[in-house]
């Protein structure tokens, strides 16, 4: 009978040991699973906002490249558009000068001498056709080279004139047209009015045109 219940005893103890070790498989098997499953969460938390960041970076650098795309469109834009004001404005500028308005020296300077508004809002600033008589060739104070057109005035001896007129200047590269003028010579000269100096009405940007003797 003893031996029957010392029998039990152990079988039941082997039982408890196997339920305890069963148990201890499933917490193991379970913190197991249970850590696997916490790594793979975070691992695919990574994974999405690495590949968020990522997506966010290409969307920048894409966002980045529109906008260098769109500047760099504008730049050409207004280049362009700078260069044809550029190209309408020297053509403007050179129909000036193909075109001049026409008037004799003397003409021009008495109507300056009439009324200095109402010339200047017919002349000045106009290009110009001037011809007249020569009554002085020679350089300014600052070594500009200018022809003097008859105006008003009359010549007190052949090389003396005393009077004022339509003062002519000419740039360096221009000089060489005047070398073979001399007074009395009757000329053409292309020139941008500037309206009345002090005594002469004033003609800028020259160029010699014609001349006859």
């Amino acid at each position: 009978m003893l031996k029957k219940i010392r029998n039990y005893k152990s079988q039941a103890s082997t039982k408890v040991k196997l339920v305890y070790g069963l148990l201890l498989l499933i917490v193991l098997a379970a913190i197991i699973i249970g850590g696997y499953i916490i790594y793979n969460t975070r691992a695919e938390r990574r994974r999405q906002e690495r590949q968020q960041l990522e997506w966010e970076h290409s969307r920048f650098l894409a966002e980045q490249e529109q906008l260098r795309k769109q500047a760099e469109k504008r730049r050409r834009q207004q280049l362009e558009e700078i260069k044809r004001q550029q190209l309408a404005a020297e053509e403007k500028e050179r129909q000036r000068w193909l075109n001049p308005v026409n008037v004799g020296s003397e003409r021009l300077y008495a109507l300056y001498k009439q009324n200095e508004l109402y010339a200047d809002a017919l002349y000045k600033g106009q290009v110009l056709l001037v011809e007249g008589e020569v009554v002085d060739i020679g350089r300014d104070i600052l070594g500009q080279a200018y022809v003097i057109l008859a105006g008003e005035g009359e010549w007190l001896s052949y090389d003396n004139y005393l009077g004022f007129g339509v003062q002519c200047f000419f740039a360096p590269n221009e000089e060489i047209a005047l070398r073979k003028l001399s007074k009395h010579n009757y000329v053409s000269i292309l020139g941008e009015c500037k309206g009345k100096g002090l005594a002469s009405i004033l003609l800028k940007k020259c160029k010699l045109k014609s001349s006859r003797w």
